[in-house]
């Protein structure tokens, strides 16, 4: 799991934008069915609880661009200045990431 803003641990209510990346071949196979919507239940690392809900969903590449429209998804993925949500990977092929932005 990975924090931007500076972050070093998972919080649900610091205000940040939190990564969490996982293989497909895990539990995290499961955020390739997660649509518009959808609930994401979290447990951060003082016990508190938090229901997020999809905002968007993106496949892209390794590099960070959308593999539908080519437009760059890199700061979108990352930038610490969008304040509280999750932002879910895991991968679809070698190459190919599925993402998910909840808030």
């Amino acid at each position: 799991m990975e924090t931007w803003g500076g972050q070093t641990r998972l919080s649900v209510s610091d205000g940040q934008s939190t990564h969490i990346i996982g293989h497909n071949t895990s539990s995290f196979g499961a955020i390739i069915q997660l649509g518009i919507g959808s609930a994401i239940t979290v447990t951060d690392v003082d016990g508190q609880v938090r229901t997020y809900h999809v905002t968007s969903t993106a496949d892209v590449n390794d590099q960070g661009y959308d593999i539908h429209t080519g437009q760059d998804a890199w700061n979108h993925i990352v930038s610490a200045g969008q304040g509280e949500q999750i932002v879910l990977q895991t991968c679809l092929s070698g190459t190919i990431n599925r993402l998910v932005w909840a808030r």
